[in-house]
């Protein structure tokens, strides 16, 4: 079920005090008690050893731990992934073979290290029940980075009104320095390829170009 906010998302203080809020499930029509990844565009659960009340069996053997590695993080069509491998925490993994809890404690920490490397917002905390990792990846939406990336990835964004300001008329009842509208009389913005020399001229970005976003980053520089 999708939760939404009936109000503004808690503050990073207010989530440091734990203070209990809640969203509303449409699909259940009641209010629940939300968790503190609000500002996650997307969220890693990654599970701990048995030892720890997770379901690794930390005594089992990976063979071939860094070929392992490479196929999660080197992107055959980005060249640069491959410095992904000289990371120093990958020298644990040297051996022909290594216990499972070594290669997972590994992989989660490199996760870490290359999509903050990326120019992600990585933080990580552990579930209630302590048996799991939760590991949340986000943007600033009014920070630089989403900016480079957006263009990057010549991502599409809707202009803003203004940037219709010296549009003619289009006929009917189109007036001259707006959008068209819809037969609802909504107005309909164009789409562009976004370009940081005109980003006055576009509209701010939303939670799903924020997830977009982060899942091309992502893509960019890990096999999921």
């Amino acid at each position: 079920p999708r939760v939404t906010w009936r109000s503004e998302p808690p503050s990073a203080a207010l989530l440091t005090e734990k203070v209990k809020r809640t969203g509303y499930i449409p699909l259940l029509g009641q209010d629940v008690v939300l968790d503190d990844n609000d500002s996650a565009a997307l969220v890693f659960v990654l599970p701990k050893d048995k030892e720890l009340g997770g379901v690794v069996d930390p005594n089992s053997i990976i063979e071939e731990p860094m070929k392992s590695c490479s196929n999660i993080f080197v992107r055959r069509w980005n060249i640069e992934s491959k410095h992904n491998m000289a990371w120093e925490g990958f020298g644990l993994l040297a051996s022909r073979s290594v216990a499972a809890g070594m290669y997972q404690a590994v992989v989660r920490n490199a996760l870490r290290h290359i999509l903050k490397a990326a120019g992600l917002v990585i933080k990580t905390f552990n579930s209630i029940d302590g048996d799991e990792i939760f590991l949340t990846v986000s943007l600033d939406a009014n920070g630089h980075r989403i900016r480079q990336l957006a263009q990057q990835y010549r991502y599409p964004m809707p202009l803003k009104a203004d940037a219709y300001r010296h549009m003619p008329a289009q006929g009917g009842d189109h007036q001259c320095g707006s959008p068209m509208c819809d037969g609802s009389g909504k107005p309909v913005y164009a789409y562009m390829e976004y370009d940081m020399d005109m980003q006055d001229l576009f509209q701010g970005f939303r939670n799903v170009d924020v997830v977009r976003l982060c899942l091309k980053c992502i893509d960019e520089w890990v096999d999921l």
